[in-house]
């Protein structure tokens, strides 16, 4: 029998993935051991920075801080070269002020016309005396009794004369201006606040601008027109009266004013008087704008 070549098995290789399972594991412990070493050394560099190891090396904060303010005027400087934008000065609006309470007004007299006659009336400051009634006027302050006591009446300037106050704020006239005009408005103001100087020497006085009105509202109801560009012209001579007399102005027609210039209508009935709440707007302005007492 001829020989027979036997046929040798044929031996399976293995997959290509067994062989690459053992590698990629040991190649993910290198990954893993590198970012256990990374990790170690950071923590160690944090631990042992130089500005912890040696604190002098580096300029403190303290020390930085000085010398920037060395390089830089400081404040005391800067306000010795430049004017206090707070300081009080006659002839200008009283600046705004730190806060005070209602109790400011416990020793303060309000003297005024129906306009001032409202802080009562909404018990705004129910601590401060207010001298006010309907009608009168800068030319009739000092003869019509509108003020009552046990047994009879006075005016406003002998009802004052007794309180003696700390302060007074004076807001009086508005009714008259159309007809007196600016000028003479002003003048007779000058005596009202000479007078109250002479009578009241210890006082501080604030001389208080006219408040805007609603023009529409007002000439329909008082059958003239005035304007607020009128008020805010004598407002104007007000403020220069008041610089002359050493008094003060406060400007609180500011608080009440719109972006019109006026009244807004909502807040009026008649185009002069306001709401409650606007007497609020009024007074929180005083009480933001005051100054120092002697």
């Amino acid at each position: 029998m001829p020989n027979q070549r036997r046929s040798r098995p044929v031996r399976r290789s293995s997959g290509s993935g067994d062989v690459f399972i053992p590698v990629i594991i040991i190649l993910l412990g290198i990954t893993i051991l590198s970012l256990l070493i990374a990790f170690v050394w950071q923590k160690w560099q944090d631990k042992y920075d130089p500005d912890y190891l040696y604190p002098d090396s580096r300029p403190s904060s303290s020390q930085s801080e000085s010398s920037s303010e060395a390089s830089e005027p400081s404040s005391s400087e800067e306000s010795s070269s430049e004017p206090e934008s707070s300081a009080v000065q006659f002839g200008q609006p009283v600046p705004e002020s730190e806060r005070v309470t209602s109790a400011y007004f416990n020793d303060a007299v309000f003297i005024g016309d129906s306009l001032t006659t409202g802080i009562q009336l909404y018990n705004i400051l129910p601590d401060t005396t207010v001298l006010a009634a309907v009608g009168v006027g800068l030319e009739n302050i000092y003869t019509q009794e509108v003020i009552g006591t046990e047994d009879s009446k006075q005016t406003i300037l002998e009802a004052a004369d007794a309180q003696q106050p700390a302060k007074i704020y004076v807001m009086l006239g508005i009714n008259g201006l159309k007809g007196l005009g600016a000028d003479k408005t002003v003048e007779l103001y000058r005596d009202l606040v000479q007078h109250l100087k002479e009578t009241h020497p210890d006082s501080i006085i604030y001389v208080q601008s006219f408040m805007p009105i609603n023009e529409q509202k007002f000439e329909a109801n008082y059958g003239y027109n005035l304007t607020n560009a009128e008020i805010d012209e004598c407002n104007e001579k007000l403020m220069a009266m008041a610089g002359e007399e050493q008094v003060y102005y406060v400007d609180v027609a500011s608080a009440i004013k719109d972006e019109t210039g006026g009244l807004p209508a909502e807040f009026t009935t008649d185009g002069l008087h306001f709401k409650g709440e606007y007497y609020n707007k009024w007074i929180d302005y005083l009480k933001e704008h005051t100054v120092p007492e002697t």
